[in-house]
């Protein structure tokens, strides 16, 4: 009598928990289909948006220089340092057309100017002495030491 209760009682676990694994496949079957879709749906605005994007320039790669770095004797660890602070606030700029980034240059200024990078307890400020916009983005800035 043990034993068929026993028999029982795991027949019925099994089978609820069976059951659950079922729902829960079906579940995740359905958010597959529904993301499939959805990425479908993405990739067809993404490949319009493609081919209207390769009629327009877009900036393709950003180049910062710095035109007193001798002056300043800056080592190429605060160089580097440096540019990828600038790049960290710009770098949504890449794959932007250059109609619109021309129309934002000075927005873009500001937001290098305006900006202290501190290095090594050295504060650092950036003014920009040429902007050349293209498919490449080419700023000339000149490192000022703050106190």
């Amino acid at each position: 009598m043990g034993s068929i209760l026993g028999w029982l009682v795991f027949l019925y676990m099994y089978g609820h928990v069976h059951d659950k694994q079922i729902n829960l496949l079906m579940e995740q079957k359905l958010k597959i289909r529904d993301l499939e879709n959805e990425k479908a749906i993405w990739q067809k605005d993404y490949e319009k948006f493609n081919e209207e994007t390769k009629k327009k320039l877009i900036i393709e790669e950003i180049k910062i220089h710095f035109t007193n770095e001798k002056k300043l004797m800056l080592n190429e660890f605060t160089k580097f340092n440096l540019r990828e602070a600038i790049k960290k606030d710009i770098n949504s700029l890449i794959k932007l057309d250059v109609e619109t980034v021309s129309k934002n240059n000075q927005l873009i200024i500001k937001t290098i100017e305006n900006k202290v990078i501190t290095i090594e307890g050295q504060k650092y400020q950036m003014k920009v002495e040429q902007l050349h916009l293209f498919t490449r983005l080419d700023l000339y800035l000149k490192v000022e030491l703050l106190n």
